[in-house]
């Protein structure tokens, strides 16, 4: 799955916190794994168990429609905080999901409905309600936690480049506490989310303090052992105490009414490395911020896949299990893949606030991925002018202006 799912304690798999002592009380939850999109291309149904059944169609239809009653249930639970706009884009991607699904399951209903359940075969389970749980998370990013594009416009004191620079300075708070990757997502989702409902109560004096707050938040909500207030505190230089985090901290909780599950982003450990690069500079940029998790994790697993194939041809990494599971379409990811790109091609220019760049260059747990030279190479400099290049091309030999394409929309598609 493309969105983790929050519904696990206990595994370590992928996970920065996995060498943490902790106190073992009871017996051991057997949990599964929070490995997302584990090795996705090395899938192989004749390595299942002999003892797991295969899915029958009787039993793909009866999971359909449980999960088609549950979407319309959360529908109908926040329908009255939702824009004609808003239902408008759930029922748009809803719709696309579906008839996604129904194609690849009309191609090869066996294989992926194997798909999930050979995710978790670690725990030697399979695990019924998968597909309502991962369906449950897509559906939430619009119904719960939407976010326009524009999600800064109405705070008169803030710009995009100090968000930029917050980011930067979260980055380096999140690499010197070692924290783990959740945690940093998490309170970006956070901070972006409460600025974008509460905007009449942010100011440039309190940025920085929504940063940090939002950090000892998400630290509490994933962390094993998370850093002290005081320790968020020290880290301001004495421009904030912890009596300003605790406010701040209630300021946020009730902005956001509680609701701090949010779902995150998280397949060859290279290509996982290289897709956790790809997100938190793709949380730097403003124009991608708001995008929803899901959509964010496919862009950037597709993106780590051509640059490890060295193709700067989407077409040629694209895989149907990536439509299947995410629900969008190649033609979706196409424009903010080259957006990505670019970010990616800044990080090779000197700046003061390149703390990912930094992050993932020089740490051995990430396999240095931020200094691999595919990174500043051809492959890369096409993927970042991939939309340009087909244009002018198709300018070129038809001797007339391209149409616009449904590329052209596709960043907008799911905004807000």
């Amino acid at each position: 799955m493309i969105t983790r799912n929050r519904n696990r304690r206990g595994t370590t798999s992928n996970d920065e916190n996995a060498n943490a002592q902790g106190k073992v009380i009871g017996r051991i939850l057997n949990t599964r794994s929070r490995a997302v999109l584990s090795e996705i291309e090395n899938l192989n149904l004749a390595e299942l168990p002999d003892k797991v059944a295969r899915p029958s169609d009787q039993h793909s239809k009866c999971c359909l429609d449980a999960c088609a009653i549950e979407t319309l249930r959360l529908l109908k639970r926040n329908a009255r905080h939702l824009s004609p706009q808003m239902r408008d884009n759930f029922f748009r991607f809803y719709k696309q999901r579906s008839e996604i699904r129904a194609e690849c399951l009309r191609a090869n209903a066996s294989y992926f409905l194997s798909l999930d359940n050979k995710l978790i075969l670690k725990d030697r389970r399979i695990d019924d309600a998968n597909q309502r749980s991962f369906d449950y998370l897509q559906n939430i990013e619009f119904l719960v936690y939407p976010l326009p594009a524009s999600f800064l416009s109405d705070c008169v004191d803030l710009t995009p480049r100090m968000r930029h620079i917050l980011v930067n300075w979260m980055v380096q708070v999140h690499r010197g506490y070692r924290l783990s990757t959740e945690t940093l997502f998490l309170a970006l989702r956070l901070l972006d989310r409460y600025i974008y409902k509460s905007a009449n109560q942010v100011s440039r004096q309190v940025f920085q303090l929504l940063g940090v707050t939002a950090l000892f938040i998400a630290s509490k909500f994933e962390e094993v052992f998370p850093p002290d207030v005081g320790d968020y505190s020290s880290i301001t230089e004495g421009c904030f105490d912890s009596s300003d985090i605790a406010v701040c901290e209630q300021m946020i909780l009730h902005g956001m009414d509680f609701l701090v599950n949010i779902p995150c982003p998280l397949v060859d450990s290279l290509v996982h490395n290289l897709s956790k690069y790809f997100l938190e500079l793709a949380f730097q940029e403003y124009e991608l911020a708001h995008l929803p998790a899901n959509f964010l994790s496919t862009v950037s697993i597709c993106l780590a896949l051509a640059v490890t194939k060295n193709t700067y041809i989407i077409d040629d990494v694209w895989d149907p299990k990536l439509s299947y599971l995410s629900g969008y379409g190649i033609d979706d990811v196409r424009e903010p893949l080259q957006m990505l790109a670019r970010a990616v091609l800044r990080q090779s220019v000197p700046s003061k606030y390149r703390a990912t760049y930094d992050k993932y260059c020089a740490d051995d747990l990430f396999q240095r991925v931020a200094a691999m030279p595919e990174l500043e190479s051809r492959t890369m400099l096409m993927l970042s002018a991939e939309l340009e290049a087909s244009c002018r091309q198709t300018d070129h030999d038809g001797g007339k202006v391209a149409k616009p394409s449904r590329v052209s929309a596709s960043i907008t598609r799911y905004c807000f």
